[in-house]
């Protein structure tokens, strides 16, 4: 029974950050490949658009267009390399890195709720999630083969 009731959680957890998101996404005008333009930066720091275009699986004009609209609401910042001022990276503007984490509302609610857990709940809590993690990481790279 409990482990049922620990499935059902994570199911219903996972649909509330999905909508959640997708809430967030609409009020603030950002497409689906610009909110992941801004978890990769996030994640990996700042990357060249051929480098978003590559790793996100379209092209580079389509790269170029959202970038732009991320420059135009002050999400992303643009850079050049200072050896070669052709080449230009993106990073996270103050604006993106505080859209991004806002879209990971779970930051506050993690932090409250772990607080009322003793150490021994959180670390095996920890392990089952990043066993989890691993295993969708897994799949998700098989279909990127």
């Amino acid at each position: 029974m409990n482990r049922e009731r620990l499935k059902q959680a994570f199911k219903n957890l996972s649909y509330e950050f999905i909508f959640y998101r997708e809430e967030v996404l609409k009020a603030e005008s950002l497409s689906l490949t610009g909110y992941f333009i801004l978890a990769f930066i996030d994640k990996h720091g700042p990357k060249k658009p051929s480098e978003l275009a590559l790793r996100l699986g379209i092209t580079k004009p389509s790269v170029t267009q959202i970038v732009e609209s991320l420059l135009e609401k002050n999400l992303i910042e643009r850079s050049y390399d200072q050896s070669d001022r052709r080449t230009v990276y993106i990073a996270l503007s103050a604006q993106g890195r505080e859209l991004y984490h806002r879209l990971y509302l779970a930051e506050g609610l993690w932090e409250e709720n772990l607080d009322k857990m003793d150490d021994r709940s959180v670390e095996l809590l920890s392990d089952f999630v990043e066993r989890i993690a691993q295993k969708v990481h897994e799949i998700r790279m098989e279909l990127t083969e």
